[in-house]
């Protein structure tokens, strides 16, 4: 991963914890996920969404998950539920071991939203997105 990017090193007042959310180039949004996820973090991570809508289109999502640990069932719940928002285009994926990269990729064929995908390399998940 390509981690050049500046880190705020201060309590982030939105309740990310430490979860980084940043806009990147071509309106991608970079949500770093770091430890456990449950409901109350995976809502800060969507109610904080809106501020990285910068226009009528879509915003293309990485997120990133080779930092983090478990997911609650209420988070997937609400995360699969912001799959299916009109602001959301394309979502790519890094950070998945090989075992939950197969178990997602058996997740993923049963969504209604079909443009998401699973890389190995953030500079390939780049490329898809940008694509």
């Amino acid at each position: 991963m390509n981690d050049n990017r500046p880190r705020d090193t201060q309590p982030d007042e939105r309740g990310l914890g430490e979860n980084r959310m940043e806009l990147l180039q071509d309106n991608i949004l970079y949500v770093g996920l770091v430890g456990a996820l449950d409901e109350k973090i995976a809502t800060s991570i969507i109610e904080a969404l809106p501020e990285f809508y910068k226009g009528p289109w879509k915003v293309s999502c990485l997120i990133d998950f080779s930092k983090s640990g478990e997911i609650s069932a209420e988070a997937k719940k609400l995360f699969i539920n912001l799959a299916k928002d009109g602001k959301i285009g394309k979502v790519a994926v890094i950070g998945l071991s090989f075992f939950t990269r197969a178990a997602a990729w058996v997740f993923i064929r049963t969504l209604p939203k079909k443009d998401i995908s699973i890389f190995k390399t953030e500079e390939d998940a780049l490329s898809w997105l940008k694509s």
